[in-house]
């Protein structure tokens, strides 16, 4: 993140020599845009409905969901939760 930060802010100095702020912004937008598109193409909600998956595939998929949890409940681990709140990595990441 830091080195895209400086190789923004250098670019952004560099392109206002250039053009006016409100096209620099469209050339940092247009990325952007492009990535959505190529996630909501590519990406889906349940992995079977991709293309590219075969019917091996979407066989182990189908036998991982019907496995089930021995208690029916969800997996709730407290320590995890409690160590993950506690963190002050975890608190600077929320920070940023």
């Amino acid at each position: 993140m830091s080195v895209g930060g400086a190789v923004g802010a250098g670019l952004t100095g560099w392109m206002l020599g250039y053009m006016p702020a409100k096209y620099i912004f469209a050339v940092f937008v247009l990325p952007g845009l492009l990535w959505a598109l190529v996630f909501w193409w590519w990406f889906r909600e349940s992995p079977e409905e991709h293309p590219s998956v075969n019917s091996a595939e979407r066989a182990l998929i189908a036998e991982g969901r019907t496995t089930k949890l021995s208690s029916g409940k969800p997996d709730f681990n407290a320590r995890m939760w409690l160590r993950l709140t506690t963190s002050p990595a975890a608190w600077l990441i929320c920070g940023q």
